[in-house]
């Protein structure tokens, strides 16, 4: 229901306003509400369709997935967001996503991508805006590196 707390993308408007069980929360810019999923049938019911794969393949060194979400955003704000992931075994992952935003020339349109780390990442360019401080900061550059034990991520943010 909260796309704040998952690796994905927050689209944010300061007119907008969100509710989770019809109580008002802080504007993120995530994803539209869904009712509650209360039972694991609940998944297949229509209304729990808010995205669907586009294409799954795999082979002896790989797996790679392209996926529709732009049903669990508002239909105001984006028209398409197609995320692919793939997979190169034994320890690569490249993640694409692909938006396309809507009303930009009328509506603020802050397209941002969540991403959850256990260390404090090595971000290149300088601190933009601090919502808060040492926390949620947000940075001018395209560079995002961190190390995790035998796991390494490096990412490239571009608007292009």
């Amino acid at each position: 229901m909260r796309t704040i707390a998952h690796n994905s993308i927050c689209v944010y408007d300061s007119t907008d306003s969100y509710t989770n069980w019809g109580v008002n929360v802080s504007n993120d810019g995530g994803q539209n509400e869904s009712p509650t999923l209360m039972n694991y049938n609940d998944i297949f019911s229509p209304s729990a369709q808010k995205g669907s794969w586009e294409l799954w393949g795999a082979g002896a060194d790989y797996c790679y997935s392209i996926s529709d979400a732009e049903q669990s955003y508002d239909t105001t704000k984006l028209d398409k967001f197609r995320r692919r992931v793939l997979f190169y075994k034994p320890n690569q992952v490249i993640v694409l996503d692909h938006l396309h935003l809507k009303n930009t020339a009328t509506n603020q349109r802050d397209a941002k991508f969540i991403l959850h780390f256990q260390q404090q990442p090595t971000i290149n360019g300088s601190i933009v805006n601090t919502t808060v401080p040492n926390h949620i900061e947000t940075f001018n550059g395209q560079d995002i590196l961190q190390a995790n034990g035998n796991g390494n991520v490096a990412i490239r943010n571009s608007s292009a």
